[in-house]
């Protein structure tokens, strides 16, 4: 039991794993309602999924460097800095399982002047709100509950070896999917049209008229 525990994985990495799962179930039932997105090619899971790939790196990042600095104020301030970041998980979860909805009424993942033009977050979820994307929303917060527990009873390298293999997939055939496939706008991640959104007001405001 002892062994089990050693070899698992530490919370830094199964956070952003798990995200990455919602992630991904979260686009496939997108693309399951979409008509216009055929699943002709083997590029479209690539593709769809590589902004999601950069996010997570990007929350995996952010977590170990959250969890390392609270290590070392000792393990009462470790234990603080993992309970932040579970709190940051939840909200993230959360958003991308709304972004089901907001797909639902924009029909396809909208970025923040889209979602202000169309009267905000709440409005589209509300409009967006259906049998089928609340069965989705659902499923993606239970997936978002589950998967940490799951993936910390698992021996690392049961985990990492095909979460790399998944990744490096994505990273060299991600690009060019994008390139050749009209996707629609469901390649968008919800975290990155949102760090999109804020990037371009800073530089709006930057530059002068």
């Amino acid at each position: 039991m002892g062994d089990v525990r050693s070899s698992s994985l530490p919370f830094w990495v199964i956070r952003p794993l798990s995200l990455g799962l919602a992630l991904m179930s979260a686009k496939t039932i997108m693309v399951a309602g979409h008509s216009k997105v055929l699943m002709n090619s083997p590029l479209i899971m690539p593709a769809l999924m590589h902004d999601h790939l950069l996010v997570v790196v990007l929350f995996l990042f952010i977590d170990l460097f959250i969890v390392l600095r609270a290590r070392r104020t000792g393990p009462e301030g470790e234990a603080v800095g993992h309970r932040a970041m579970w709190c940051v998980y939840a909200l993230a979860l959360s958003w991308v399982a709304l972004s089901l909805p907001i797909a639902a009424a924009l029909g396809a993942p909208g970025t923040i002047a889209e979602m202000r033009q169309a009267g905000g977050v709440i409005a589209l979820v509300v409009q967006g709100l259906s049998v089928p994307s609340m069965l989705g929303l659902c499923l993606v917060l239970a997936l978002g509950g589950v998967a940490p527990l799951k993936l910390r009873r698992w021996p690392s390298r049961r985990v990492l070896i095909p979460a790399l293999l998944l990744a490096l997939v994505i990273t060299i055939l991600g690009p060019s999917g994008r390139d050749a496939l009209e996707l629609s706008g469901l390649e968008r991640d919800p975290f990155a049209v949102v760090i999109q959104g804020i990037w371009q007001g800073l530089q709006s405001i930057g530059t002068p008229e």
